[in-house]
């Protein structure tokens, strides 16, 4: 380990945290966007490199369909672009293909909380639909599986007065019946208590370190979150962005070079939807 960069990480988490307990102050709307925020440009962006990109919006597919409005979306700019309507809110549209990892940011961990978390997760899964990436040399497309984004849950507290290493289990237990093997939800943070990760040999937790006031939670949780978004990435293949702006069908076909009358009349087009890991 690094203790220099660890220290210095360590004490950024801990001046975002003293932002969140003054804002926590106040009751009003904005209170969850600046929290977001927090997340956003303190935590995740500052471990990123330059091929990722992380905003807040909706996500998208080729056929129009969005998601509902997602916290903290982190994606490969070497995919497909995020589309934004306030570039510098960092607020768009982020296409299904080129998004690694959902984030929900709450103020303090409910069990409605993680069931509202769990619905727009949920929906991400069941509607969404990812365009072909791989084709032939006759650009026809072919299928293929996908690692599905990665879906999360930050909170700057917990709904409890006494909290265990099996806090937040005990919670999402009730909500997802695949929690143990395939849950729906594969990391949870509680700021300043633990965090929950899920890995092929089960959940691993890691708790603050109280007695150094040193964010260890947070930090493993960062880590296991960024180090995987390589290879969730390089399952995407190459997805191509005309999917999403353009209608070859529309477009004449020349032979010998002559325009044909209903150029694609006798050609069928086949998207076909992918099963996501």
């Amino acid at each position: 380990m690094n203790d220099k960069i660890r220290t210095l990480l360590n004490s950024n988490i801990q001046a975002m945290m003293d932002k969140a307990k003054n804002a926590s102050m106040f009751d009003h709307p904005g209170m969850i966007g600046e929290l977001r925020e927090m997340v956003l440009s303190d935590l995740v962006r500052p471990l990123l490199n330059m091929r990722y990109s992380a905003g807040t919006g909706k996500i998208t597919d080729h056929e129009g369909t969005l998601s509902s409005q997602i916290d903290v979306c982190v994606c490969s700019t070497l995919l497909l672009p995020p589309f934004f309507i306030s570039a510098q809110e960092r607020l768009g549209l982020y296409p299904i293909e080129s998004v690694l990892t959902c984030f929900e940011v709450k103020s303090n961990l409910t069990l409605s909380g993680i069931r509202d978390a769990y619905t727009k997760f949920q929906g991400i899964e069941n509607s969404l639909k990812f365009s072909p990436a791989i084709h032939t040399e006759n650009d026809h497309p072919l299928p293929h599986r996908f690692a599905k984004p990665e879906h999360s849950l930050f909170a700057f507290g917990i709904d409890k007065k006494n909290y265990k290493i099996s806090s937040i289990l005990e919670m999402y237990k009730k909500i997802d019946p695949c929690w143990n093997d395939k849950p729906l939800i594969s990391s949870f943070c509680v700021a300043g208590k633990g965090c929950l990760i899920h890995t092929t040999k089960g959940w691993l937790h890691m708790a603050y370190d109280a007695q150094n006031t040193f964010h260890e939670e947070i930090i493993f949780y960062l880590c296991a979150t960024i180090q995987a978004l390589p290879f969730k990435e390089q399952s995407r293949y190459i997805p191509r962005i005309g999917y999403y702006l353009t209608e070859p069908s529309k477009s004449s076909r020349f032979e010998d070079g002559k325009a044909l009358k209903e150029s694609w009349k006798n050609v069928r087009w086949v998207i076909s939807n992918t099963n996501i890991d």
